[in-house]
């Protein structure tokens, strides 16, 4: 073929470079098991995979490298173990249908070997996964779905490949039980040097243990580890580790002997951080294994890198933890921080699965999920297509939604400061005069005041107003009465010695700054303060949604004011009378209680009948907002069941008719006649046992204690206690995660990987958890997670 006649396609080819080898190294094989697997899901594409590859050559199979758990021939695959000691994992579930064909829980006992996943809905081999030299991809990656076609099983149980597989994990199996590993046959010098690598790893994990506990950045600007004097700012690791190695000579030994066996590596810090975020993952799911029921608290946010970050919270009842704990102790609840992860889509779908995998990989039964507590946001909490609704259909029929109370109380603050007119006149006069003190000319001016006024008190600054800061209004507000004698003192003074424009924006304000000022503070103090307590108390970990409810109406209650003409304390003693006071001290006139003259014109509140008119008004749209968002009747039956079981109720304790629906509706008893004869037979025997003893339950948690005493006796009950317990008020906690990961994930820590984030923030925020991590443990899991340089 002359040169006119090759194809273009010719000219583009990459050719070798002269005299350079050619690439002869062989492909791997495919097994027989696997090659026949994957020419049968050519041609059968049943079960949503046809075009799958069953070999996966280790140097392009798709391992999750940056799971420290995972072993050099395992795939973290979701829902299934992540170390070789966990064993298969064989839930005993509802196999959902792939390809017209379920999961046969009768394989178990059959397939010793085989496990299912309930996030990817197929099956797997266990040893194949853990201890195949080179992974097949239909029975340790992508997982076999194929289920009329059963006879495929027991054609792997029979491949070579399998049973090399089953002779290495049984071998594992005896040296876990007898404890003889190779190590330990070497005699007294390779224990000791087992020893010594085992400590090396450990002093390592105690420092990154203790940079995330306290939330502090684990490296540095240039990692050197041969600099002995720390020159280079290689971090808080390695700076803390080289300080103590100069005082140790155990710890002086980590920097010693081979640099490729050290292990001081990013790349190992970063799997001991997974490990210690994984023990304490593992001991939040299985204390609410133990508890069976728990409520799920979610929220999203964005980091400093202009990410979504979602942060997944349970919320559960667990033991007292004592050293003379039993099986009756004392209960407590608890807001444990699962994971945070990055959001790719805002929807409610994506949401939705997104938390059911994070659920699943943590070995937490969805199913079990009793209620949701979400913000007012339409992707979470909407009744048509929310989060909430599509988790109740998918996966958790039992859970009712309760949108957070502490976002509830904002919300109706808001809406009432927007709704009165003069009410947001005040809130502009408290933004000004802050960003006016602020400023930096004047603000040296005012710490030296409030230093000569208040001699004995630390010097205060002034709040700004914030829309999503929950208590800001109340702060902002107090501070400023509580320095307002200061504020005029600061203000007299720029008047008399400062530049002209700032003597002008000085006067200003203290001609704002007047008596019809000082009353409306005085009356929004009062009324931010009582809704600040409030939002406090819903914020709360150990607060229950039957609480809640009755400090909401006496809140209510509290609120409903006497009409213009007639008395009330709360004006005279607590609004009114202080405001004069503050009027006399300042030298400032106070309003008159009678307009002086008539005016067409409306200027606003100008005598104490208006202020008193308005603080009404104010307090009946609290009242109507509060009787909306808290005591809708829509709720009424939820309510009612919470104050069954809240001794605090009076005659609604122990009333029959709630405690039998609320019971049905969590499946603790059945429709049937026998069980709700059953669980009246057992509200009787309660209230006869409450009348005969003496420091009768005062609350919700008291008689739960109560019932944990006497479970074999109250059993529908103490469930139903324990599911009303359980039920959320606030998502507080989903707020102080974001808290956390504005610290941990600063403007100098941006960039950090989504995965590293979540286990220091899991470290960080579960810190009682965290302290008491069983650090022989962890190193026991870093060596089964990998083969490692040395022998540990």
């Amino acid at each position: 073929m002359s040169k006119r006649q090759i194809p273009i396609t010719g000219f583009l080819a990459k050719r070798p470079r002269t005299g350079a080898p050619e690439n002869t190294e062989p492909k791997p094989q495919e097994s027989h098991e696997d090659a026949k697997s994957s020419s049968d899901s050519a041609s059968d594409g049943e079960a949503g995979n046809g075009n799958e590859e069953t070999t996966a050559p280790t140097a392009s199979v798709p391992l999750n490298s940056m799971d420290p758990e995972c072993d050099k021939s395992s795939v973290g695959v979701p829902g299934l173990s992540l170390l070789k000691r966990d064993g298969p994992t064989q839930p005993k579930c509802c196999f959902d249908k792939v390809g017209g064909r379920a999961f046969v829980a009768a394989w178990y006992k059959k397939f010793p070997w085989i496990e299912y996943s309930e996030a990817t809905k197929r099956a797997y081999c266990y040893p194949c996964r853990f201890f195949r030299k080179i992974p097949s991809r239909t029975w340790c990656i992508d997982g076999f779905a194929h289920y009329r076609k059963s006879e495929r099983i027991a054609a792997h149980g029979a491949s070579e490949e399998h049973k090399a597989a089953m002779e290495a994990w049984s071998h594992y199996r005896t040296e876990r039980s007898t404890g003889e590993t190779v190590a330990t046959r070497l005699g007294e010098a390779a224990r000791a040097t087992v020893l010594a690598n085992r400590r090396r790893i450990l002093y390592c994990l105690q420092v990154v243990l203790f940079c995330a506990i306290q939330g502090i950045a684990l490296r540095g600007h240039s990692e050197d580890r041969a600099d002995p004097d720390d020159k280079t700012n290689s971090g808080n690791f390695l700076g803390i580790l080289k300080l103590v190695a100069s005082h140790s000579q155990a710890h002086r030994e980590l920097f010693e002997g081979p640099r490729n066996s050290r292990y001081l590596s990013p790349k190992v810090q970063n799997e001991l951080l997974h490990l210690g975020s994984q023990w304490v993952r593992k001991k939040i799911s299985d204390s609410v294994s133990d508890s069976k029921y728990f409520a799920l608290i979610c929220d999203e946010s964005r980091d400093n890198s202009k990410t979504e970050q979602l942060c997944i919270t349970v919320r559960y009842l667990r033991p007292v933890s004592s050293p003379n704990s039993t099986s009756s102790a004392p209960l407590e609840l608890a807001e444990s921080i699962l994971m945070t992860s990055a959001c790719e889509a805002l929807t409610s779908d994506f949401l939705t699965e997104l938390i059911y995998r994070g659920l699943v990989e943590n070995n937490i039964s969805v199913a079990n999920c009793v209620s949701t507590s979400f913000d007012g946001a339409a992707s979470f909490s909407g009744s048509k297509a929310g989060v909430q609704k599509l988790l109740r259909d998918r996966y958790a029929p039992l859970s009712i939604h309760v949108h957070c109370l502490a976002h509830r109380a904002n919300l109706v603050l808001t809406s009432v400061c927007r709704e009165i007119q003069s009410i947001p006149l005040l809130f502009d006069t408290l933004q000004e005069v802050y960003i006016f003190i602020s400023s930096a000319a004047v603000h040296p001016q005012w710490m030296n005041v409030q230093r000569r006024m208040y001699p004995h008190e630390p010097p205060r600054e002034l709040r700004a107003l914030s829309e999503t800061r929950w208590n800001a209004r109340y702060e902002s507000a107090n501070i400023m009465w509580l320095r307002l004698k200061g504020i005029y003192e600061l203000l007299d003074l720029i008047i008399d010695n400062d530049v002209p424009d700032r003597r002008a924006k000085a006067d200003a304000l203290s001609q704002r700054l007047d008596g019809t000022f000082i009353i409306g503070l005085s009356m929004m103090r009062w009324v931010l303060q009582i809704m600040s307590a409030f939002t406090i108390e819903m914020q709360k970990v150990d607060f229950n949604l039957s609480d809640a409810i009755s400090r909401a109406v006496d809140l209510d209650k509290l609120l409903q004011r006497p009409k213009v003409g007639e008395p009330d304390e709360i004006w005279e003693d607590v609004i009114v009378g202080p405001a004069k006071d503050m009027c006399e001290e300042l030298e400032v006139d106070f309003i008159p209680q009678r307009p002086i003259r008539r005016v067409r014109a409306d200027h606003g509140p100008r005598c104490e009948a208006d202020y008193r008119s308005i603080f009404i008004k104010v307090c009946d749209a609290l009242h109507r907002e509060m009787q909306d968002r808290f005591l809708g009747e829509e709720r009424q039956a939820l309510y009612d069941g919470l104050d069954a079981l809240n001794p605090a109720m009076g005659d609604k304790f122990l009333q029959a008719s709630p405690l039998i629906r609320m019971a049905q509706h969590f499946k603790i008893i059945s429709d049937e006649s026998c069980a709700v004869s059953g669980l009246l037979a057992e509200v009787r025997t309660l209230r006869d046992s409450l009348n005969r003893v003496d420091g009768k339950p005062a609350s919700l948690m008291t008689l739960l204690h109560f019932l944990n005493q006497r479970e074999p006796i109250f059993h529908n009950v103490f469930q139903l206690a324990r599911v009303c317990a359980t039920i959320p008020v606030s998502s507080a906690q989903c707020e102080r995660g974001f808290s956390g990961v504005r610290r941990v994930k600063n403007f100098m820590r941006s960039n950090m990987a989504h995965a590293r984030l979540s286990d220091l923030i899991v470290l960080h925020l579960n810190r009682e958890l965290a302290s008491q991590i069983n650090e022989e443990q962890v190193v026991d899991n870093y060596r089964d997670a990998a083969e490692r340089r040395v022998k540990l």
